[in-house]
């Protein structure tokens, strides 16, 4: 399961078996109304990133990547825990954009990302505007992720405990994100990591180590 359960694929063959996208019509909406609010928004694809980053963040985003020693060949781009994390080993083109006329295809999600307070400011306004029509969640206090509605992991898991004929009792699952809680929805046994949100530990039936400290390997130890 991939892109927050936008995408089903079988492991060994990569097959795609389910993959639902957002339309250019529905991006270009989306960026339009997040440009109001002086947001960095990210038009996520396969293995591309298109960044529209407000003109007042640019400097306190190469002051962060000097800060926390990244190369200057780093292009700007956030993170789920940083202003400016290294995003060219999982996408292989990072263009950075102005305009939504420069939306031309599809993308699989778009996330945004500031710092908590703002976010949660503009996550209201967001969730009034669009949440009927997509599902919007914070993976961390600084990113939020847009999805379309029916890409939802949980629906995702559903589908593949069906076919696989397990039922919930048969499922462990892990979360940190409340795009994670979902998963929780489907299965009997929910495990919230030590660096999970507040709001996914008080949803979760257990409770494991950070995931910097081997928390899933600890917990598979610990039930055996």
């Amino acid at each position: 399961i991939g892109v927050n359960g936008g995408e089903i694929r079988r492991s060994k063959s990569m097959e795609i078996l389910h993959k639902i996208t957002l339309s250019v019509e529905e991006i270009q909406s989306v960026i339009a109304f997040a440009q109001g609010f002086a947001i960095e928004a990210m038009v996520v694809g396969d293995a591309s990133i298109l960044d529209f980053v407000p003109a007042g963040l640019w400097e306190r985003k190469r002051k962060f990547r000097d800060e926390h020693g990244l190369a200057s060949d780093v292009p700007l781009t956030a993170g789920t825990f940083g202003l400016v994390v290294d995003q060219r080993r999982n996408y292989t083109s990072i263009l950075f954009a102005k305009d939504i006329s420069e939306i031309v295809s599809s993308c699989n999600k778009i996330c945004f990302a500031e710092e908590p307070a703002s976010l949660r400011k503009f996550n209201q306004a967001l969730t009034q505007q669009f949440g009927h029509c997509f599902s919007i969640a914070l993976t961390s206090p600084s990113w939020l992720e847009l999805t379309p509605k029916s890409a939802d992991k949980g629906i995702a898991l559903k589908s593949l405990m069906d076919l696989e004929g397990v039922n919930a009792n048969q499922v462990l699952v892990f979360g940190d994100g409340e795009n994670d809680l979902p998963l929780f929805r489907e299965s009997t046994h929910s495990v919230a990591m030590g660096n999970a949100m507040e709001s996914v530990k008080i949803r979760a039936a257990h409770l494991a180590e950070s995931n910097e400290d081997d928390g899933i390997g600890l917990f598979l130890k610990k039930i055996g």
